[in-house]
């Protein structure tokens, strides 16, 4: 996994030379283009409309008004309407096109990209404009079978699970009623919901259950390595993710916010005392922000504390950590005390004293996990 917290893909305003879809991935707390997607938008070739004066054709110069969804197979497809150029003098009234695009969620190349190509869905007739696109369900003659959402429980851009680790089931129909937390020894049927794992030699296993809802399913993975199918039973129905990615190791960083607010805790020894702080704080309306770390002076010392999943199986000397560019020594890696749950210990080097919001980036078994942010005083 690239070290990325998020991706966004940005439709460009008419006239940009950089016309199309671009792609930014967030990357040690700085946001960067890694491509532009033009493929098959035509972009500057006026085309011709049915009944439209041929002096007023239209011709793609960008894209607006953007939606999109995260397939389960570690893809991502969205769609747009065109915007246009023409010699009309409401260019915004010229027929368009709806268009779509399937990219690969983790890709950062452009070579890669290259081959990736716009599908015109819909174009606009004489006296007609596309303003939007939205999703808007609608009932078929047989429904479609649900495929859920594999993803890690610490971040849903990490598609791939590590044995024991922590997994999201994300989907419709996933539970009858609203069974919610499991307390106590994690079951593998909890309310008539029950989820099996056939690992790439064929052997299945039930997998234990923490949470179940409606929406959701967390549970810890056993299984090995390799391309899995993942089963959800509920109800008298299932549910089947194929090619579910089960790798050595997939670490990812829990975080609290959409900023990546690492949901970590700071403690500082001095003198033969010891405070654990969190690196967070909590508003009354519900919102989390980073609640600053004192590096402090003097021969004390600073150490992180991260919790995440994926990250055991790397072990302590197979995880690394670098914080604002700068490396953290690794005093631990491995089991967080609880079913699935990473945590990481790592000492906070002097030198980080007031440089403010910092990214922190976690590496386990040479696999980058999400970046996450913390503040240094």
């Amino acid at each position: 996994m690239s070290p990325m917290k998020a991706m966004a893909w940005l439709p460009m305003p008419p006239g940009s030379p950089s016309a199309g879809l671009q792609k930014w991935v967030l990357s040690n707390g700085a946001w960067n283009r890694v491509y532009v997607l033009q493929n098959g938008l035509n972009l500057g070739q006026p085309s011709t409309i049915a009944n439209y004066p041929t002096s007023l054709n239209p011709a793609t110069d960008g894209l607006r008004n953007l939606t999109g969804k995260v397939n389960s197979d570690g893809t991502v497809t969205i769609w747009a309407v065109t915007s246009t150029i023409s010699a009309n003098g409401d260019q915004g009234a010229d027929p368009n096109r709806l268009v779509s695009i399937t990219d690969v969620l983790s890709n950062t190349d452009p070579a890669v990209a290259a081959k990736e190509q716009f599908t015109t869905l819909r174009t606009a007739v004489a006296g007609e404009v596309l303003r939007g696109v939205a999703f808007a369900p609608a009932a078929g003659k047989t429904p479609m079978p649900g495929v859920p959402l594999i993803t890690s429980a610490a971040t849903l851009s990490t598609t791939s699970i590590a044995p024991g680790s922590l997994a999201f089931a994300l989907g419709q129909g996933l539970a009858t009623g609203i069974p919610g937390e499991i307390l106590g020894p994690s079951p593998t049927s909890f309310d008539g919901t029950s989820v099996s794992i056939v690992d790439s030699a064929g052997n299945t296993a039930a997998a234990p259950l923490l949470f179940v809802s409606p929406w959701q399913v967390t549970l810890p993975s056993t299984v090995a390595p390799g391309l899995a199918q993942v089963k959800i039973t509920a109800g008298g129905s299932t549910q089947t993710a194929a090619n579910v990615k089960i790798a050595g190791v997939a670490p990812s960083v829990f975080t609290l916010n959409g900023l990546g607010l690492a949901a970590a805790s700071a403690i500082r020894v001095s003198g033969g005392n010891q405070i654990t702080e969190p690196a967070y704080a909590l508003n009354s309306a519900g919102s989390f922000s980073a609640s600053p770390i004192h590096m402090g002076s003097g021969s004390g010392q600073v150490y992180l504390v991260l919790f995440g999943t994926g990250i055991a199986p790397a072990g302590t000397s197979g995880t690394t950590v670098t914080v604002g560019g700068v490396n953290a020594p690794v005093l631990y890696a491995g089991s967080g005390g609880f079913a699935g749950v990473g945590q990481v210990n790592v000492q906070l080097p002097a030198a980080l004293a007031g440089m403010g919001n910092v990214n922190v980036q976690l590496t386990a078994g040479g696999v980058a996990a999400n970046a996450a942010q913390i503040t240094i005083q």
